[in-house]
């Protein structure tokens, strides 16, 4: 015999209605073009600059690197707005001379594939020298074929950089470093 008291009541069964078919999938659809919209836009989190350039950024760290800044762009159009080109640029203080930051740079850059070259001496403090690799095809398949542009730069002594509202100054003792990439035009 049972009692009310072991006995559950059963839930009413839902009836799904076409009019909550309609409403489910018109949700599903919104909620689709927004998070399209979002990865599709400046907004998004996806830069595949910024991944190119993540393990050098970790190494540079590792190697005393203290990084101040970064800025870059994920390569989408939006409103109008043609930049399909994803970009990254990350800034690192190093407290070691222009020649020990060309030798971390060059280091860190063949234990992840690249063999950075410059045209410039490396002592030169009046200029900008940029230890390039641009041997590299995209990975990405989002992206247009073609080769990526990945640098180490060194930022010139009586040039200060602002970063974060801090001022970055290089000299015989300090290098302002730029870990940057440029990758190929996003697929039209």
């Amino acid at each position: 015999m049972q009692t009310p008291t072991n006995t559950k009541p059963t839930p009413p069964k839902r009836k799904l209605t076409p009019t909550r078919v309609v409403l489910s999938i018109i949700s599903a659809i919104f909620v689709g073009y927004l998070l399209y919209i979002y990865f599709h836009s400046p907004f998004s989190p996806i830069n595949r600059a910024a991944e190119v350039t993540a393990p050098l950024e970790s190494a540079l760290v590792k190697a005393g690197g203290v990084k101040k800044c970064s800025s870059g762009d994920p390569g989408f159009s939006m409103f109008g707005v043609a930049n399909l080109q994803p970009w990254y640029q990350g800034v690192y203080q190093l407290q070691v001379g222009r020649k020990e930051a060309a030798e971390i740079i060059t280091r860190i850059g063949k234990e992840n594939g690249y063999d950075f070259k410059t045209d410039k001496p490396i002592d030169d403090v009046n200029a900008n020298v940029v230890l390039q690799d641009n041997s590299k095809k995209n990975p990405y398949n989002e992206l247009e074929d073609g080769f990526m542009t990945v640098n180490g730069i060194m930022e010139r002594y009586p040039n200060d950089r602002r970063c974060g509202g801090e001022t970055l100054v290089s000299n015989e003792s300090q290098t302002t470093v730029l870990i940057t990439a440029s990758l190929t035009e996003r697929k039209k």
